[in-house]
């Protein structure tokens, strides 16, 4: 239980969590084509409830309890082609139980947790892995933990959890848009639900299992970015929470109320688009550009009305990332779509 997992190259990596009465730092892939589950490289420590995305290709694992009891700080890298870690930039401060997303090429951890879950925090971090720095941008609207969150659709978007303080279990959904750098309210949950597995595929976030009501629950839910509506999907055959979701809609491990943790993999087929879910469809421009010393570059940005399928007013933005000491604001983009059907 509290582990982490991730998709990566249509492969399911999962790593630490507890099985109870210690501190895992072991890590495992799963490849679907050939079945089974392969031992990795050690983590360097044993960390549960760590953070866990996949950005350019390798893995980073953040933050989560160390074998003291204190949230970490600790950031790692782990190389997926030689089977290596490295360690890179530290969390500002230290956090546990918080949301992870992955939006235009940074990682974002959002609320959650120190220690005991005191002090709760409503931070929102965020990784440039070029530059290797953290900087912090607009706090999360609630104290919150346990909550999910996706890079989908331009935004980074978070649900659920429950407050470490009141212990309140939330039904909010908020979306952070990195081009205004504001948090917003969108469609809450039907339900009230923490610790839930999540996943994002196809452009949506995906919920499953966890509590609501004080109740473990094998409910699941998607969320449309796009209609700003919540819809049900098949429950799940076990009754976990405290489980990692990767894309492809697995629920790895977790708790089963009394029994303790579980090494139980369930998924739930038609969820492999695990694809820059973070970027609007409609939405592009250069991946790369080159700029010399005292020139400037004009970037072609192309906004494509035939990639959405009704009419309305569409809003995205760019994050641009450099490899000089001077930062690129966001920059927004607004495309309105009239005459569809």
């Amino acid at each position: 239980m509290d582990g982490g997992s991730v998709t990566l190259d249509g492969k399911v990596y999962a790593f630490g969590g507890t099985d109870g009465a210690n501190m895992l730092f072991k890590a495992y892939v799963h490849n679907p084509a050939t079945g089974g589950w392969q031992r990795l490289a050690n983590m360097p420590k044993g960390l549960e409830k760590p953070g866990v995305e996949a950005v350019g290709g390798e893995i980073y694992v953040i933050g989560g309890w160390d074998n003291t009891g204190n949230a970490s700080t600790e950031v790692y890298r782990y190389d997926p082609k030689h089977d290596s870690w490295s360690s890179v930039a530290s969390l500002p401060a230290g956090g546990v139980a918080g949301g992870t997303a992955v939006l235009g090429g940074r990682l974002y951890v959002v609320a959650g947790c120190g220690g005991n879950c005191f002090p709760a925090s409503q931070a929102t971090y965020v990784y440039d892995p070029r530059a290797d720095v953290w900087s912090q941008v607009a706090d999360y609207p609630i104290t919150d933990s346990w909550l999910s969150c996706a890079g989908i659709d331009g935004r980074v978007v978070c649900a659920g959890g429950t407050d470490p303080v009141s212990r309140e279990e939330r039904t909010a959904t908020y979306a952070l848009d990195p081009a205004t750098g504001a948090w917003t309210a969108r469609a809450d949950l039907p339900y009230p639900n923490w610790a839930m597995a999540s996943a994002s595929s196809g452009g949506r976030l995906q919920l499953v299992g966890g509590v609501s009501g004080g109740q473990l629950t094998n409910q699941a839910e998607e969320y449309d970015p796009a209609t700003d509506s919540w819809s049900a999907l098949p429950t799940s055959n076990a009754l976990v929470y405290r489980g990692s979701g990767a894309c492809g809609m697995y629920v790895v491990g977790g708790a089963g109320g009394g029994s303790g943790p579980v090494n139980g993999v369930e998924q739930l087929p038609g969820y492999g688009d695990c694809g820059n879910s973070g970027a609007v469809t409609w939405l592009s421009a250069p991946h790369t550009v080159t700029v010399a010393p005292g020139a400037t570059v004009k970037v072609q940005v192309t906004l494509n009305a035939g990639a959405v399928d009704r009419a309305g007013t569409y809003t995205s933005g760019l994050t641009v990332g450099t490899d000089s000491p001077y930062a690129v604001p966001a920059l927004a983009a607004t495309m309105k779509v009239v005459g569809k059907h």
